[in-house]
């Protein structure tokens, strides 16, 4: 919207209506607190004022324009070391009134077009909605929407909500009351869980960037839930600003103005989306309004203390400042470091480089599972729970009707009835449905088990639930059978159905790099994919082939799930059939292969893990990047074998996983570039991008995740990992698959800081392939 530029006449920096500004626009004022705390005060001389010194952009720092200084490094345990480029400086405060003075003629316009958007959007919905909301969160953006609101707004036009999730730092809360007395004719409330945010630490096991359980039980239940008792209604209509900003995020870039809330009937306006940081600044500077102590000490964003998806330099400053205030939290993680094994100077690496963020299941949790699912025999399922925390009985009743004798009843679920016989032994329960229950039944009762097992009436389920059917009474949960619409919302919002049950989920183990030569020296071939297809059944007697391609190719075909063995023979598998008919020149067909590939191949595996994106490699790097754990020839023969496949396949030249580099007719090397384009991404199907999504989820058994993960180095697979997709297309395609295929494929939240993709778990890769082929297979 505007560029900025330093400005030496003033110490600080000037908005200009153009681009032609060269200073970031994420730049912040370091003040002396943030100074003092990562030791300046050995090289420079500088004033405790109030008004700031320096200008930050990154972790470089600014003087009249000029760098004369760098942090890098830092975290939990570890203090960033400083790079001085100018020492013995006298540093004198930024001359903050004639910088208002020089920018004020663009802030004041930029805040009277908000101020106007957020009063014509008020007067568009005021007779649509119950409330009006103000979202406050103690940081910067939202202390200037506040004011913003407030100047065109009646007090008795919309109410402030703070959101205190028991893990802000002190100078937050010390905030919430200056604010309070500035603004004390608002109506302000706070919304907060009833337990402390630590005692849910140790009781559901160290937050994640997998399992995002304290965003859902600390944020979004207790606001929605005070929102509700507000108005007395079940689902309320509400127009709620927000301070969203887009340079902020990628994803908070592409929201509009205005968006709609994932809960209750919300309509979530943004007035200042597309204010950079220096406006906002600006702005506060301007207005004289306070702001949150956490920035003077060198704090970018304010939220909660520890968070899995905090910067290491705010985690530094932290470690610095607030040990205290963080020290409870830094227990738990080390005991889950201590749990896994760690031991003196690798727990503090665990816990500095974040290795707990990536929690994934309960490894380290020491937790059994409490509840165990067996068939039988006879077709029978038999449910045991060890002492489950609410009433199986109670929960089934999502389903459908129950009928619950002793001992023994049945649950209907969508005209067909499942008979079973239950015992409880003590605090323990076993079910066993006496006939065979349908797939996608199963997976709802299994739901509803883990559920029984692990429910600690978080209240979640509560505001998923789009009928109310759910409540949450003193000591148990009840559903109301006359409101539930058996929609199974509660049972699919997460893997699992449950938060804790999620978080508490055996963590899965990769498998082992052995056998990574396996193909006799030669890649598939087109060609051969070509001629197997035309004729599977006559393709075993007579083919092409030499003896050894020929075994070279029946492994190809197993690991890429083509083929499968049944008994004492190789048959065409369930995958293969409808590849077949889609044929070899499809590139979808090659797409699957490569994704099907990865999970079996160890030769695959390695390449996709190992090597990078974006960089060519020749014969000898690929070889020694294989290993000394393998003899020489077993390295070249494999490398040998995964030329030939690029070579000979579009998986090289059209799906750009690995493009031949030649010097004549020999391949010196593999250039791993990757679909990085909309030009490229014309020969991926996006349905080839859905299939590697629901592989993802076979294969983490989780139906729920974030695209952030698929870009984490442990993603074990993905439309990333696969085809090189860059965040920002893979984004606009799984919008497309959304569009183009509906919620009942793929439902996903690209908004504010979610970045959610669900997938629905009656489905399957295997049902992908059968969309895209447009036959049913049996």
């Amino acid at each position: 919207m505007y560029s900025v530029k330093w400005d030496n006449k003033t110490g600080g920096i000037k908005l200009l209506p153009s681009g032609d500004g060269d200073v970031a626009s994420m730049v912040r004022p370091v003040f002396y607190e943030e100074l003092d705390i990562l030791g300046f005060g050995k090289y420079w001389d500088y004033p405790k004022s109030e008004e700031p010194l320096l200008w930050s952009v990154g972790r470089s720092y600014f003087y009249n324009g000029e760098k004369v200084a760098q942090a890098s490094g830092g975290g939990f345990y570890e203090y960033p070391k400083l790079h001085i480029f100018k020492e013995g400086l006298s540093i004198e405060p930024v001359d903050v009134d004639k910088m208002v003075k020089e920018n004020i003629e663009i802030i004041e316009s930029v805040a009277h077009t908000t101020l106007d958007f957020i009063s014509e959007m008020y007067v568009k919905y005021k007779n649509k909605i119950d409330k009006t909301v103000v979202a406050f969160s103690g940081g910067k953006d939202s202390t200037v929407l506040l004011d913003l609101v407030q100047r065109v707004l009646s007090p008795d036009e919309y109410i402030v909500v703070f959101n205190d999730t028991t893990m802000e730092l002190s100078p937050t809360y010390e905030f919430i009351e200056k604010i309070k007395k500035k603004y004390s004719n608002l109506m302000f409330l706070v919304s907060r869980y009833e337990k402390p945010a630590i005692e849910m630490w140790r009781e559901v096991g160290v937050p994640s960037k997998i399992h995002r359980w304290c965003c859902t039980i600390y944020k979004t239940v207790p606001t929605i839930k005070l929102i509700q008792e507000l108005i007395k209604k079940e689902t309320p209509k509400i127009l709620l600003y927000d301070g969203i900003r887009g340079d902020e995020s990628l994803t908070r870039a592409k929201l509009s103005h205005i968006s709609r809330g994932k809960h209750l009937q919300q309509i979530n306006i943004h007035p200042i989306i597309d204010w950079n940081s220096a406006m906002v600044y600006l702005y506060i500077f301007m207005r004289d309004l306070p702001l949150n102590k956490l920035y003077r000490y060198g704090i970018v964003r304010v939220g909660c203390a520890v968070c899995p998806f905090e910067s290491y330099w705010k985690e530094a400053i932290l470690w610095l400042k607030f040990r205290d205030e963080i020290k409870p939290y830094l227990e738990v993680i080390e005991k889950y470091a201590r749990d896994r094994r760690c031991k003196g100077s690798e727990l503090k690496e665990f816990v500095k480089e974040g290795v707990w963020k990536k929690r994934v299941g309960n490894k380290g949790l020491n937790l059994a599972d409490k509840v165990n699912i067996t068939e039988e025999k006879d077709k029978a399922t038999v449910i045991s729970i060890n002492t489950p925390n609410e009433n199986w009985f109670e929960w089934i009743k999502t389903l459908g009707k129950v009928v619950v004798g002793n001992p023994s009843g049945y649950i209907e679920i969508k005209g067909i009835q499942y008979p079973f016989k239950w015992q409880k032994t003590g605090n323990n329960i076993k079910i066993k449905f006496t006939s065979k229950i349908k797939n996608d039944d199963l997976f709802y009762i299994k739901n509803v088990s883990y559920k029984s097992a692990y429910c600690i009436r978080c209240g979640t389920c509560e505001i998923e639930c789009p009928s109310s059917a759910i409540k949450i009474e003193r000591d148990k949960i009840r559903i109301d059978e006359k409101k539930c619409k058996n929609c199974y919302r509660c049972l699919t919002f997460i893997d699992r159905g449950c938060i804790v049950a999620d978080s508490y989920r055996e963590s899965k183990v990769v498998k082992s790099m052995n056998n990574i030569a396996r193909y006799r020296t030669f890649g598939m071939r087109k060609e051969w994919l070509e001629e197997f297809f035309s004729d599977t059944d006559k393709w075993w007697i007579e083919n092409k082939l030499g003896p050894i391609q020929k075994i070279s190719m029946r492994l190809w075909l197993t690991d890429s799930e083509i083929l499968e063995v049944k008994g004492n023979k190789i048959i065409l598998s369930k995958t293969g059939e409808p590849l077949r008919e889609i044929g070899a020149s499809d590139l979808f067909t090659w797409a699957i292969i490569w994704t099907n590939l990865v999970r079996n191949s160890p030769l695959i595996e390695w390449y996709v893990q190992r090597i990078p994106w974006g960089r060519a490699y020749n014969r000898e790097e690929l070889i020694q990047t294989l290993g000394e754990e393998y003899r020489v020839r077993t390295r070249k023969n494999a490398i040998l074998e995964l030329v030939q496949l690029f070579d000979y396949t579009p998986l090289g030249r059209e799906l750009k996983i690995g493009v031949p580099v030649k010097r004549g007719k020999t391949t010196t090397a593999i250039e791993k570039i990757g679909l990085t384009n909309e030009s490229d991404l014309k020969n991926l199907h996006q349905l080839a991008v859905l299939y590697s999504l629901y592989r993802y989820s076979e294969k983490t058994s989780r139906y729920h995740f974030t695209v952030s993960e698929l870009y984490e180095a442990s993603a074990i697979e993905g439309p990333y990992k696969l085809f090189g997709i860059p965040k920002t297309l893979l984004e606009k395609i799984l919008i497309g698959l959304e569009e183009l295929y509906g919620k009942n494929w793929i439902n996903v939240e690209l908004v504010a800081d979610l970045d959610n993709i669900n997938l629905n778990p009656t489905k399957n890769s295997m049902d992908v392939l059968k969309l895209y082929a447009g036959v049913e297979y049996d």
